[in-house]
């Protein structure tokens, strides 16, 4: 898969030049993943299940879901797993990803939650696990599923240079929405849609880069995956 890692685009560094986020093309036979499956099943949850405004549903394994509920999308993240994982973490001493969701919003989801954020979790947790050192970080994988790109929003200065050059208020320990200043730079990325052979994924540090998810009345498909690692680690993540 040299191929592969060559055709990466770092896209935010950090001071000393370390990458924080990059995209990736992952290689696969998308004909031959359970996309049309696991969309179809979760699009009957969206259905029957949602509020009937957020056009949106999916599967947290964190949440403990009734797995016969959810055999085509559970079918999909083994494959994800098997195929594109070996792809995007290379190195076994990197850090190990584990699926946080794979998720379907049919259109634009109407929420009153979320906004930029960091991460204080690798799955969907509020809070910073008591198991794992404090000092460490959250990488995240986000891997885009449907034809349509995905859009990220980010701001391209990292969260101490925030709290100490803008006195933003956050923590790492629990999960907040940031108040940015109206000066501080946003920036968006967008994860191209499904080809025949590849499938794009970003790649980032997610508790120190803040964040936030935008989507439009196209809606989106989404498979996310997280990790911890310790700070020595830092200058090979995401490379």
């Amino acid at each position: 898969m040299g191929s592969v890692a060559q055709r990466d685009q770092a896209l935010l560094h950090d001071d000393d030049g370390t990458v924080l986020m990059a995209l990736r093309p992952l290689a696969a036979r998308v004909s031959a993943l359970n996309l049309c499956g696991a969309r179809r099943e979760l699009t009957d949850h969206v259905r029957t299940d949602s509020d009937g405004l957020s056009q949106l549903w999916g599967y947290f394994p964190e949440l403990s879901p009734d797995p016969a509920a959810y055999s085509e999308t559970v079918r999909l993240s083994r494959q994800i797993e098997n195929r594109l994982l070996p792809q995007a973490v290379r190195r076994p001493d990197e850090v190990e990803l584990a699926l946080a969701f794979i998720r379907l919003a049919l259109g634009e989801p109407v929420s009153s939650v979320g906004g930029m954020h960091i991460d204080v979790n690798a799955g969907v947790g509020h809070r910073w696990p008591d198991d794992v050192p404090t000092a460490w970080h959250v990488f995240r994988l986000l891997i885009n599923l449907g034809s349509e790109p995905r859009r990220l929003e980010y701001c391209p200065i990292p969260i101490e240079t925030l709290q100490r050059r803008y006195n933003v208020v956050a923590s790492r320990l629990r999960y907040a929405v940031l108040d940015l200043p109206d000066d501080v730079p946003l920036r968006s990325v967008e994860i191209p849609g499904a080809g025949v052979d590849s499938l794009w994924c970003l790649r980032f540090v997610s508790s120190r880069v803040p964040h936030a998810g935008r989507t439009d009345g196209r809606g989106h498909f989404l498979a996310s995956f997280g990790g911890y690692f310790p700070p020595g680690l830092l200058a090979t993540i995401c490379l």
